[in-house]
């Protein structure tokens, strides 16, 4: 009796020179450059530079940017300042005394303290008509000793116009900007896990208050003052944040939007054979961390769905790059870890897909009853009788395991080959369908 073998292996291994100061700007305008620039002894003080996110230990003092310079209001209506404070490198959230200062110029030309202004928010006294201008200083201070020992930083924000007026002004256009397009889906304190948005609009003294909302509020939430948090630790994708103001005089709703991705830090990413391919933590500062910073940050792979991860070597980074990738690595995965004294954070997991893979079926036939037949090929035997034992042999190779569901593979054979087993990988008989196409072969 004829024999048919096919074997099929499959290679789906699862393998990531300072101005002076002058007070007599009193237009609409936002521009307030000449207020900006001065010195350190007494107020108004130098603004501070733009402070940088990032990681617990490697954050720079300062206000997020854009900050709002110019604020429009009607008589009557309230309005409040608000500013992001970000929190100086080896500060946390305990053992840490911040003092808030608002200051505004009088019409005497002296900054004086307001009295019952805290925080970083700021209800305005918007009860008469004209322009006032405002500066808040935060002071941090440690009273407790670390490695960058007990000290104390203020930074100071950029001088805020504020124009109250007798009637309201409708807005004609509105537009977004966040400082981040990535929101981490985490509560810990040890990286951002905020992101801000802020709005412009045209005319830039139109007066109506801006209503702030979100597509999904199981992804990510967002307060009266733009401040963007995720929903749960559990949920991922992309939120689009919304800005709505509705015009006092014509009445009518003016609306912008953006969209944003709420994550756990790692993307999936996809490599061609022989390529490199990096994975980054998002949402996190673009800069680079400080070299002092004694954080450590620990990368973890996967090779397999049933495997163990393993941790790799790497230099502390916030990415992970991997060079000339093989279809080994394909379906592998990888996380992040960051470690600082007993503060923690650990990305989602991220898997790596091999595209562009080349699926190939190297064939070849052997007589097992005639071996080596000087006239054989690899695909073509000679000489063969009648009851001879043939073995069909198939590589099937699917590197990027592209989605072969519901495929058929077809097989042609002479009319007067029978089967008696079929294998894949030699592990198990296989059922088949059999079927003659014509009178000269069958499949």
């Amino acid at each position: 009796m004829t024999t048919a073998l096919f074997k099929f292996l499959f290679f789906l291994t699862i393998i990531i020179t300072p101005i002076a100061y002058h007070s007599t700007v009193q237009s609409a305008s936002a521009d307030t450059t000449d207020l900006q620039t001065y010195g350190q002894n007494s107020p108004p003080f130098t603004p501070s530079p733009p402070g940088k996110s990032g990681t617990f230990i490697s954050r720079k003092a300062g206000f997020i940017s854009p900050q709002q310079e110019f604020y429009s209001g009607k008589i009557g209506t309230p309005l409040t300042i608000h500013l992001n404070p970000i929190r100086p490198a080896g500060f946390p959230t305990w053992g840490v005394k911040d003092t808030y200062t608002w200051r505004k110029l009088s019409d005497k030309n002296i900054w004086s303290s307001v009295k019952g202004a805290k925080g970083s928010n700021f209800t305005i006294d918007n009860s008469q008509i004209g322009t006032n201008y405002f500066q808040l200083e935060v002071h941090y201070h440690k009273n407790y000793i670390t490695v960058w020992g007990s000290r104390d930083i203020t930074i100071y924000s950029k001088i805020i116009k504020v124009v109250t007026n007798k009637n309201p002004i409708d807005t004609e256009k509105l537009n977004i900007d966040t400082n981040s397009n990535y929101l981490l889906n985490t509560n810990s304190t040890l990286v951002d896990n905020a992101v801000f948005a802020s709005a412009t609009r045209e005319p830039i003294d139109s007066t109506d208050n801006i209503t702030w909302t979100t597509s999904d509020d199981s992804l990510a939430k967002i307060d009266s003052n733009g401040k963007i948090t995720a929903a749960t630790s559990k949920n991922f994708g992309d939120v689009t944040i919304f800005a709505s103001i509705t015009n006092s005089i014509n009445k009518q709703k003016i609306k912008a939007e953006k969209s944003i991705h709420v994550g756990g830090g790692l993307e999936d990413m996809s490599a061609k054979l022989g390529e490199d391919v990096t994975f980054k933590v998002q949402g996190l500062s673009d800069e680079k961390r400080d070299s002092e910073d004694n954080l450590s940050i620990e990368w973890y792979q996967k090779s397999s769905p049933t495997s163990k991860y393993i941790k790799l070597p790497n230099n502390n980074q916030t990415e992970l790059t991997l060079i000339n990738v093989t279809s080994k690595l394909d379906g592998s995965s990888y996380y992040a870890k960051f470690k600082y004294d007993k503060e923690t954070f650990q990305t989602n997991d991220a898997q790596l897909t091999i595209s562009n893979s080349i699926i190939g079926i190297d064939n070849q036939i052997q007589n097992t009853t005639h071996k080596d037949d000087p006239l054989d090929t690899k695909t073509n035997l000679a000489n063969v009788a009648k009851d001879d034992d043939l073995t069909y042999l198939l590589h099937l190779s699917n590197a990027n395991k592209t989605n072969l569901k519901d495929q058929t593979l077809v097989i042609p054979l002479p009319l007067q080959v029978d089967i008696t087993k079929l294998k894949i990988n030699d592990e198990q008989n296989i059922e088949y369908k059999l079927q003659t196409e014509s009178l000269k072969r069958k499949t």
